[in-house]
């Protein structure tokens, strides 16, 4: 069998590898080829396109990289039309993955699309698109299994992937004596995104925080995680030079384990933080224009995933404006003044793992793959 998989930003990528991983346990003689990044390559997909540079969100941005984008979609459709992969698997990264999916169709290769593009948030008649132009989609989160079932969309719920995956692969002595972290200072973990155009928002964001919470009497340690697929230089060329800040470049976990409290960007980091039960504080900024349409599209009340999953604020949300390194700190201050605060943050967290099940890992997903190849109708 020939598989193709098309993941065009962090979390997508490592969701393929780990597909890929469980197929090659039932299947080591199937071959894969797509769209991925270093873990993909890894996992030992042959990349015809590699996504890092494509990882960009909003419409601004997308139109400033769109000959990058335009070319990686050209290539792609080269390779259905060359290989005619026996199913074609889109994870996450909706906008070019349904585009991908119509061409697919038309050359009569079966399509799987796991992680839902959140139709249940905005723009939710892209469903009739996705109705004609994929074979089944494969859900992370329980309540979104009904929208589809509702607008007669073969669907299933993988379960999430990261349940059971939330965990620091070292023990806590081990990594403070490797990245010098004193036990008994609280640490502030800063999450400022994975993508170029995040850490251009958000980076000074989070370094008017430090300042504003560096002089309080915990005393507090601050480290910043370097996202996968990134580069340390792409972070430390953005802080001042004399900077209590320390990069680490280690597994996030590892990372989030260390952490107190945190200040995260918006999207999957928040729920990762979430399921290792580290309270933060959620930030986000996009270009104006993005923003102005977004909000007149967008039709939810929260845009955290932990929150929307729990269908209340465990979280604080700093979008736009309000997503400013005073506000940060006015947040995160009462939990290093009050431990107890602090505790009962870390008890509702607990709330979001209760919602989305027991762990399944990439069991259910790779199930469903075969089952396409058995009957793509």
């Amino acid at each position: 069998m020939q598989l193709m998989l098309v993941a065009g930003e962090a979390s997508g990528d490592r969701y393929a590898a780990d597909l890929v991983e469980e197929l090659r346990r039932r299947h080591p003689d199937w071959q894969y080829c797509g769209m991925g990044a270093a873990a993909s390559r890894e996992a030992g997909v042959e990349l015809q396109v590699d996504s890092t540079e494509l990882a960009v969100v909003g419409l601004v941005e997308v139109l400033r990289h769109y000959p990058k984008i335009r070319a990686a979609m050209r290539c792609l459709k080269e390779t259905l039309r060359e290989q005619k992969p026996d199913l074609l698997i889109l994870i996450d990264y909706p906008e070019f993955n349904l585009k991908l999916a119509g061409i697919a169709h038309r050359m009569g290769i079966p399509t799987l699309f796991y992680v839902s593009p959140q139709l249940w948030a905005w723009r939710a008649w892209r469903v009739r698109k996705i109705r004609r132009r994929i074979n089944h989609m494969a859900v992370i989160l329980p309540f979104e299994e009904d929208f589809y079932r509702h607008h007669q969309v073969s669907v299933s719920y993988a379960g999430h992937p990261l349940v059971g995956k939330a965990r620091a692969s070292e023990d806590a002595a081990t990594l403070q004596q490797r990245w010098n972290i004193d036990s008994k200072r609280p640490v502030i973990g800063l999450f400022p995104g994975s993508r170029r155009n995040e850490l251009n928002a958000l980076m000074p964001i989070c370094i008017d925080a430090v300042e504003e919470l560096q002089t309080h009497p915990s005393t507090p340690q601050f480290v910043l995680a370097i996202a996968p697929g990134m580069s340390e230089e792409e972070y430390v060329s953005r802080l001042p030079e004399d900077t209590p800040i320390r990069c680490l470049n280690d597994d996030i976990y590892n990372v989030m384990s260390l952490c107190t409290m945190a200040m995260a960007a918006s999207g999957t980091i928040t729920l990762q933080l979430a399921l290792m039960k580290v309270p933060f504080c959620m930030m986000y900024r996009m270009a104006s224009l993005t923003y102005a349409i977004a909000h007149l599209l967008v039709r939810i009340p929260r845009y955290c995933l932990p929150n929307i999953i729990v269908g209340k604020d465990l979280v604080t949300e700093l979008i736009q404006s309000d997503a400013t390194g005073p506000a940060i700190a006015a947040e995160l201050r009462p939990w290093l003044d009050s431990p107890e605060r602090l505790e009962e943050v870390r008890t509702q967290l607990q709330g979001v793992q209760k919602h989305l099940g027991p762990p399944a890992g990439m069991t259910r997903l790779a199930d469903r793959v075969e089952a396409l190849l058995e009957s793509p109708q």
